[in-house]
């Protein structure tokens, strides 16, 4: 096919495109018949390569129609900024050089197509502020090249994909780079600070040291919550202006009113809070951590004990806990010079300092260790609400890995599983004892003459057998799925 062929047919799918949109023709053609004097067109090579329609005015407020498909040669793709309705059709996945998709700020409905994985050169894809809905497909993670990937403000639902897990350093890059990176600078300054030694009673076994800290944490957890919300959380929602926030907390806002160009920046940008524009402006939300249980928080203790030695071990300090989710970098680091000033800090790790690295074995955030008063340690961890995301994802691995036996992970499948042995082993245990009382025609000629209440019969014997192959062949598979599943989780 000769190139003038193919961009005479690229000619027609960009009218029907056009017209799918709801534009006027001579808003395309600027009234010549040359496809490279229209409106947001670029080509190359004889074919498409570019369709710019961002921001038109007025604003396109027609549908994406599947022509778009049949534009094979584009590389950059922009809706954005308009009133597009219906659903991004799954024709988009044939754009195969697609490198440059950017369609937010639309009416978008729909499930974002899983089709998009055969866009294998998108480095960008921006579908935020749309009414997108369902759960983000798996897909999206043979997108090997992406770099940014913009979901929010949408009404997605579901887990970021473990196949997308992956894009901590993706997710940090989105953040690092908002404006110029002055906004990302001050989370890099920093610093640690050595951990502290929880409060414990000493000589006491970890057994009876851990059920004290429990009933300790259970105790202050009001409190905790308490100076959490009136001293970080309802401040820094309800502010009026960064310039208020940084009286309260006594911060020069030298670093936090003004740009990297000298431009003024506030609160009011939608842009650095939840919810943008259409909603209260918030700018961090809480997430207390349910209380530990005994034997996660013994497990705990002994583990610590066993790699740093009795002496050397500094204690449960995550009994109370609290995530506070930002969207914002700046904001971030306001949160945590406002808790420097409300708290005696007595720990922190930047977890950010592995920046420029292209993958991530956790996600990064500020973890900080602060002195409630007596030298009662709580946990507050400062994270970016997309990197929150991926982690309460992860956390589905991390049971698995820490689980000490197979029925630690069987038991929730059954209804009456109530311990870590969950049903299968009681039922193995109790048809292999019945088993075995029958197992052979004497003994079970000699059970046909008991009494009726305690007679095993041959049919029943047999269901018996045959429930016991189940459920071990059960297990088995189970064994062999959850190797694999170690195998990805600690990858």
């Amino acid at each position: 096919m000769s190139a003038n062929t193919s961009l005479e047919q690229d000619k027609a799918t960009l009218l029907k495109l056009w017209a799918a949109v709801g534009g006027a023709k001579q808003t395309l053609t600027n009234g010549s018949d040359d496809v490279e004097d229209w409106e947001g067109i670029a080509v190359r090579n004889g074919r498409v390569t570019e369709i710019d329609w961002g921001e038109s005015k007025p604003p396109l407020s027609g549908v994406i129609s599947k022509e778009i498909g049949k534009l094979s040669e584009l590389e950059y793709l922009g809706f954005d900024g308009n009133a597009l309705s219906g659903e991004i059709p799954k024709e988009l996945g044939n754009c195969k050089k697609l490198e440059m998709c950017y369609l937010f700020k639309n009416k978008l409905s729909g499930v974002i197509p899983k089709e998009i994985e055969n866009c294998t050169a998108l480095t960008i894809l921006y579908l935020r502020e749309n009414k997108l809905s369902g759960e983000i497909p798996k897909e999206i993670g043979n997108c090997t090249a992406l770099k940014e990937l913009h979901l929010s403000q949408n009404n997605l639902s579901g887990v970021i994909p473990k196949e997308i897990g992956n894009f901590i350093a993706t997710v940090l890059y989105n953040y690092r780079f908002r404006d110029n990176g002055h906004r990302y600078r001050e989370i890099e300054r920093i610093e640690e600070i050595p951990a502290a030694k929880q409060m414990a009673a000493r000589g006491e076994n970890p057994a009876a040291r851990v059920k004290m800290l429990l009933s300790k944490a259970k105790w202050k957890e009001a409190e905790f919550q308490k100076r959490i919300m009136s001293e970080i959380v309802d401040p820094m929602n309800q502010a009026s202006s960064i310039r208020d926030l940084c009286e309260t907390y006594g911060v020069d806002p030298s670093s936090y009113v003004y740009d990297k160009f000298g431009n003024t920046v506030d609160l009011i940008d939608p842009l650095f809070a939840f919810g943008g524009d259409t909603a209260r402006h918030v700018l961090v939300k809480e997430r207390f951590g349910p209380p530990k249980s005994y034997e996660r928080a013994l497990a705990k203790e002994e583990e610590g004990i066993a790699k740093s030695g009795a002496d050397k071990w500094i204690g449960l300090r995550d009994l109370n806990r609290v995530t506070l989710e930002f969207e914002d970098p700046l904001m971030l680091t306001l949160a945590y010079k406002a808790l420097t000033k409300k708290f005696k800090v007595s720990g922190l790790k930047n977890k950010f300092e592995w920046i420029y690295q292209d993958t991530y074995k956790q996600p990064p955030d500020i973890h900080m260790n602060l002195d409630l008063g007596k030298g009662w340690l709580v946990e507050v961890q400062l994270m970016f609400a997309s990197v929150l995301t991926i982690k309460k994802e992860l956390h589905n691995f991390y049971d698995i890995v820490r689980a000490k036996d197979y029925y630690t992970i069987l038991s929730p499948i059954f209804e009456k599983a109530q311990t870590n042995e969950g049903r299968v082993k009681e039922e193995l245990k109790k048809s292999n004892q019945t088993l075995n009382s029958v197992k052979n025609a004497e003994i079970m000629n000699q059970s046909l003459s008991l009494s009726s209440s305690s007679t095993v019969s041959p049919e029943a014997a047999g269901e018996m057998k045959r429930k016991i192959e189940s459920l071990e062949k059960e297990l088995e598979d189970f064994k062999e799925k959850f190797e694999q599943i170690i195998g990805i989780a600690t990858v």
